[in-house]
């Protein structure tokens, strides 16, 4: 396993980047990447020059490649550690859910997952509007595509 945090978050003027940083298994989010969220969405969410927030993944053959199974051995073994898997990753997804700031998704190469977090009942108590978007990349022909989530 790899130093390098899990998941990045980065600043550039107006734009607040949160980057999925698992190249090596093509992103795949792993218990880490749920414990770093919360904190992250929270510093965006709460910095007046961002204005914008846009998830990617690291490299350049994945966005997210789904869940990290390889983890559910060691992080999943009894039903104590199962109940603790699933706090971490529904306080991250929560964060999401909660934002405020509109949300983009950056997506090259492998895109997979189980669903979105939809937003809780406490801040709108309907789904999200999504609007997803593919432009051509003239250069290798393949293409990028750009997802927005506001609730």
């Amino acid at each position: 396993m790899s130093d390098a945090p899990a998941l990045l978050l980065e600043k550039e003027g107006p734009i607040g980047w949160i980057i999925f940083n698992r190249p090596e298994k093509r992103n795949a989010v792993g218990i880490e990447t749920w414990e770093l969220m919360p904190e992250y969405i929270h510093d965006l969410a709460t910095d007046d020059a961002i204005r914008v927030i846009i998830m990617r993944g690291a490299g350049d053959k994945a966005f997210v490649a789904g869940a990290d199974i390889s983890q559910f051995k060691d992080r999943r073994r009894n039903m104590a550690d199962e109940e603790e898997y699933r706090k971490i990753g529904a306080r991250g997804r929560e964060a999401i859910s909660t934002l405020t700031k509109p949300l983009l998704a950056m997506i090259h190469g492998y895109c997979v997952g189980g669903a979105w977090p939809s937003p809780s009942p406490a801040t709108s108590g309907s789904p999200p509007t999504t609007r997803a978007s593919v432009f051509p990349r003239p250069a290798s022909g393949s293409a990028t595509t750009t997802a927005a989530w506001s609730s």
